[in-house]
């Protein structure tokens, strides 16, 4: 299971950067959040990413 949650967690994190770096261009005065929040985010323009959504998938070999 830990082995898992590790290939999960450097999915996300490889997937994060070009997110970022992507989105940042398009919109350089938005702030980020991760899927996790946990309040209401304050006023302005936000990301707020899940960046691999079926990262199980890629785990098992799936190309979806």
């Amino acid at each position: 299971m830990q082995e898992i949650a590790s290939t999960i967690a450097a999915n996300d994190a490889v997937s994060m950067a070009l997110l970022c770096q992507a989105l940042a261009q398009a919109r350089p005065g938005a702030r980020w959040d991760d899927e996790e929040g946990s309040a209401p985010l304050p006023d302005g323009e936000w990301w707020v990413c899940d960046p691999v959504e079926g990262a199980i998938h890629h785990i098992h070999g799936l190309p979806h």
